[in-house]
């Protein structure tokens, strides 16, 4: 598949007709996609009348015809008038301001469109859908990289609902798309996103996107043990897991831990964490904190010791026994990318360096390791050596583990595996490659827009969007962690947890989700205590811990059953999954899984509002039994969902 980008920032649509058609004619496109008109509206430097644009687009669809070319064009997204009043005034539109004049020319570009033989996506009315004024819509009218108020530029997540539209209709129209050409202005340049200007799978605007959706990664994640696909893990931060704060806190809760389903436990930072009291070395979220405490689990000095306030080496070495003898993997985090002033004073070559010799600090403001010095490999090599072989543990979590150079832990990882074969590497982040060899897991699940969805400020459907764009970067059959909080999402909190927020059922839902959808459910501490309370990674000793006062046996009962399903159907580990439209697309996420011709049917309501559907594409009347559900239930082929509730179903 070869995708060419023709976009032209503030060309109108004699100016596609013009600077872009004889380039695309030279291409000779199999399809092209087609977005003109947006500057015909709104550019006060490049407005043009309805009668202007369509003998232009009528132009621009019939040269494109004469090519031989299949066409698929696109209705403009809408403008926001405030906006462009408060840039240009309300003198350049001349009394018809520019959302108005978008609604002549989509009729106009559907009339022509038709005319044409050529097919439409129907984007204002997608755009519609929502809140135009959210932050978190589809359309931004600034600048994306400044926030300076300039005309209508789409946000990462409209470029994704371009993208997720063309690519449905594309696959339904079954076209030869194997020479596509995008055509129109700065939405299909891609102005201020990563890639503008071209259509390379690594972009940010639709024609990047577009390329990662029609055309996946295919080189093969290395295979796992089906244990870990299976796997779920939990995670503990021990500053937010008991008063004490200790590795022996942890130790006399196992059983608790192992009662949530999970197999895999997974550590918190507990190297030694600087004591530097410089508050330039302290990052913004640690300041902002308020807990005054300079001891950042991620802000660490020393690799090679235990820091006294979780206990001593003993009592790690007594943590990670237990846990082996109830079954439980444990994963230490290796924070690799930077580290303390302390620690750069006293390894003063492990360092990057800035021009003037002083430390080059990353983006927590702390100093950046330099892997291009050997030793400094070699001390880290052996740092993961010493954790393995000296106190058991069996693999690593690995933070920020896109930003060390990927050869480094390919290598890790080789030499960790000569002491325990059986080893779990699980990176935060994402470089398209990183299962090639050296990771089995990788975080990138789009848990921060779960909380957005739930606030109505993006539709429910959109989830896929996201995670398919996800997906798509990555080798074919990447696995994934799935989780909707974890110790930065605590953090970052402050009093307004999830379950605070919206209350248990809309946790439970969001469980169900990350245990169904595919991958490896994550649950972070106090979960399965329907934990509401503050935590923070700054936190002193006994400062803000988990509730653990309330009723949770229905949580509890919930994960049991949620482990047990997550094992036993290999659909919700494995397989496929297909996303299912409803008529509640802002409120309803809905979605097929299947493995070894066995498919179940999820859905989940994200609102606060009882539900009734009928799944588009289904016969639900064939259902069998749910295997899970609640204020849920399927009826002569429709689902009634209440609020926050959920249902999975076999399909017969």
């Amino acid at each position: 598949m070869e995708i060419r980008n023709f976009g032209i920032c503030g060309a109108n649509s004699r100016q596609i007709a013009d600077r872009e058609l004889p380039a695309v004619e030279a291409f000779r496109p199999t399809l092209a996609l087609v977005l003109a008109g947006t500057n015909d509206c709104g550019n006060r430097d490049a407005l043009l009348p309805p009668q202007a644009f369509r003998a232009n687009f009528r132009e621009i669809l019939a040269r494109l015809n004469a090519m031989g070319s299949r066409i698929l064009a696109m209705t403009l997204p809408p403008l926001i008038d405030r906006a462009f009043k408060a840039t240009a005034g309300e003198a350049p539109f001349q009394g018809i301001l520019p959302n108005e004049r978008v609604k002549a020319v989509n009729a106009i570009i559907a009339e022509e469109t038709a005319r044409a033989g050529a097919a439409l996506v129907d984007l204002y009315a997608a755009f519609t859908a929502t809140d135009l004024e959210s932050i978190y819509g589809y359309i931004r009218h600034r600048r994306n990289y400044d926030g300076v108020d300039d005309g209508c530029h789409p946000t990462h997540t409209g470029y994704l609902k371009i993208a997720g539209l063309l690519a449905e209709r594309i696959r339904a129209l079954g076209w030869d798309a194997s020479r596509i050409a995008c055509i129109g202005d700065s939405i299909t340049y891609g102005a201020y996103t990563e890639g503008e200007g071209k259509a390379d799978r690594a972009g940010r605007n639709y024609p990047g996107i577009l390329h990662r959706l029609l055309e996946p990664a295919t080189e093969p994640a290395k295979a796992v043990p089906e244990s870990i696909q299976k796997a779920i893990v939990y995670q503990v931060s021990m500053r937010a897991f008991s008063e004490e704060g200790t590795f022996a806190a942890v130790t006399a809760r196992l059983d608790e831990i192992a009662a949530t389903g999970a197999d895999i436990l997974y550590l918190l930072p507990f190297a030694e964490a600087d004591p530097d009291g410089d508050r330039d070395h302290w990052s913004a979220r640690q300041k902002a904190s308020g807990c005054d405490n300079p001891r950042n689990p991620y802000r660490i000095s020393d690799f090679f010791r235990v820091d006294p306030e979780y206990g001593t080496e003993d009592d790690l070495k007594a943590l990670v026994s237990a846990a082996h003898a109830r079954g439980l993997k444990v994963l230490a985090d290796l924070v690799y990318f930077h580290a303390g002033p302390s620690f750069a004073k006293r390894h003063p070559d492990f360092v990057q360096r800035n021009a003037d010799g002083t430390p080059a600090d990353g983006a927590w403001a702390f100093p950046k390791l330099d892997f291009s010095n050997p030793a400094l490999r070699e001390h880290l090599w052996t740092n993961m050596e010493w954790l393995v072989r000296d106190f058991g543990f069996d693999g690593f979590r690995c933070d920020v583990g896109s930003s060390v150079p990927l050869d480094f832990w390919e290598e890790g990882r080789r030499r960790i595996e000569r002491i325990k074969p059986e080893i779990v590497m699980i990176d935060e982040g994402m470089r398209g490659d990183d299962q090639r060899a050296a990771f089995d897991v990788n975080y990138c699940f789009p848990n921060g827009c779960l909380q957005t969805i739930l606030a109505g400020d993006l539709p429910a459907e959109d989830f896929f969007l996201i995670l398919d764009d996800v997906e798509a970067g990555a080798c074919r059959g990447t696995r994934f962690l799935r989780n909707y909080d974890n110790h930065d999402i605590a953090n970052d909190c402050y009093e307004s947890r999830l379950e605070r927020l919206n209350g248990p059922f809309a946790a439970d839902m969001l469980l169900v989700l990350c245990h169904t959808v595919g991958g490896i459910p994550f649950l972070y501490c106090g979960c399965e205590w329907n934990d509401a309370a503050r935590h923070s990674i700054f936190a002193n000793k006994g400062q803000f811990t988990i509730d653990r006062g309330g009723d949770h046996r229905q949580r509890q009962a919930l994960l049991r059953r949620l482990a047990e399903l997550h094992r036993s159907e290999a659909a919700f580990w494995r397989g496929t999954r297909t996303a299912v439209h409803t008529n509640y697309p802002a409120q309803i996420l809905s979605y097929v899984r299947e493995a070894d011709g066995r498919r179940l049917y999820v859905a989940l309501n994200f609102s606060t509002h009882p539900l009734r559907f009928r799944p588009q594409g289904l016969d639900l009347a064939k259902a069998g039994q749910p295997l899970l559900a609640a204020r849920a239930e399927a009826i002569g082929g429709e689902v009634e969902i209440g609020a926050y509730g959920y249902i999975a179903l076999p399909l017969e």
